[in-house]
């Protein structure tokens, strides 16, 4: 069998300290996708400076980054918006058409936004190269998005969803596409045993190398919560947990009280909501805002309850990364969150603080219990989202796609 170029474009792209999930996914897939019969390459903005290079990862993977610099995360200016997407479609053009001609694109996928789906289109129709489009969520705010993501989708050979949701929003909208839309979960790399601590001198060195040594003690029992402030729903989610990890300690005694840690980790545009709530809060020693944090794995390993009650999502990669430590999940109902956590942690309607606390009593009642949702947690994410698994099936949707388009 000939080997298949696939050109994966992305307007960012792992390791990217302003990037989420999404451009992990992407670099992922890559990595675990290309063999000697798919030769993966990636183009995406460079995070650091306004110069294109190129990274070769593997003999059948590199990156090429464009130059054109990402946006800050936290930038809400509309004309530095309008002027990256500008750049990043001029110089997009500029090396898809360089590469098709060095090595013959056999297949585009992309991921929303929707300005990526645009660049495919053009390449479907001035080239013939087949595209599959990815959407992580549907966070679409006008109607000219859309028009856009319809126009995109009537073109794709394939349409990827990551949560099942976001099938019912295109009915919702009328659109027809269920015929090419395939729902693929998003994988992680699994390791032999879970990264989590095993021992109080492990926990001990994981505090210390945190820095947190001095804010936590060695028998507290942590909880964290780790995502985006880019969203107001996502923000509410932590405002809401907050009021009831508040509720749950005011009803331990005195001796008790100080034995629970809850760590916000995670930056964005309404921060400022969940630091008015912290200020008002009467836990405040109890809780830790953090900000960003580039070395998740640690937090991970350390804590013994991952959060995250979010009234909107998709298919959040923390959920995954806390499965594959080994640590259980406490989840709101949103996205593709009741699948992913299975038997390994609880799912609450987003806002329903009581169920929330009823379920941290349950949780921390006895350490029984933890250490079988535990091994639990890890079962749940080695079974079912294995990247490896789930590489197979993007390699036979690629080449499903590329065949579809020569018959």
């Amino acid at each position: 069998m000939s080997k298949n170029t696939i050109l994966r474009l992305t307007t960012r792209l792992y390791p990217d300290p302003n990037a989420g999930g999404p451009a992990k996914y992407a670099f992922d897939l890559s990595y675990h996708v290309n063999n000697p019969n798919f030769y993966l390459i990636n183009l995406a903005s460079n995070p650091y400076q306004n110069k294109a290079n190129n990274q070769k990862i593997s003999p059948n993977f590199e990156i090429q980054r464009l130059a054109v610099k990402g946006l800050d995360m936290y930038s809400n200016s509309k004309w530095k918006q309008i002027w990256f997407t500008i750049k990043f479609s001029i110089y997009s053009l500029i090396n898809i058409l360089q590469i098709h001609r060095k090595r013959h694109i056999s297949l585009i996928h992309a991921d929303t936004p929707a300005i990526t789906g645009l660049i495919c289109l053009f390449f479907r129709l001035l080239f013939k190269i087949p595209y599959v489009y990815t959407y992580h969520g549907v966070d679409f705010k006008f109607q000219l998005e859309i028009f856009l993501y319809k126009i995109i989708n009537s073109k794709a050979s394939k349409i990827i969803i990551v949560s099942r949701r976001i099938q019912d929003y295109f009915s919702y909208l009328g659109w027809n596409f269920e015929k090419k839309t395939v729902y693929i979960p998003l994988g992680i790399q699994i390791p032999k045993i879970p990264n989590h601590y095993s021992t109080l001198e492990q926990k001990l060195a994981l505090l210390s190398e945190l820095n947190l040594d001095s804010m936590i003690n060695i028998q507290d029992n942590i909880i964290i919560y780790v995502g985006r402030m880019i969203f107001e729903q996502k923000v509410q989610g932590m405002i809401d947990f907050l009021h009831a990890f508040e509720n749950f300690l005011l009803e331990h005694s005195k001796n008790e009280f100080g034995n629970y840690k809850l760590l916000f980790i995670g930056d964005g545009k309404f921060r400022y909501k969940l630091d008015e709530a912290y200020h008002k809060s009467p836990i405040k020693s109890n809780v830790l805002l953090l900000g960003f944090q580039s070395n998740l794995k640690n937090y991970y390993a350390l804590a013994d309850l991952s959060v995250l009650v979010s009234y909107v999502e998709g298919f959040p990669t923390v959920i995954l990364e806390s499965l594959v430590a080994g640590v259980p999940c406490l989840c709101s109902s949103a996205g593709e969150m009741k699948k992913m956590v299975g038997n390994a942690g609880f799912i609450v309607n987003p806002g329903d603080i009581d169920e929330m606390v009823r379920y941290l009593h349950y949780f921390f009642s006895t350490k029984g219990k933890r250490r079988i949702l535990a091994m639990y947690a890890f079962n749940q994410v080695r079974n079912q989202f294995d990247w490896n698994s789930i590489a197979l099936k993007y390699r036979k949707l690629y080449l499903e796609s590329i065949y579809h388009e020569k018959i």
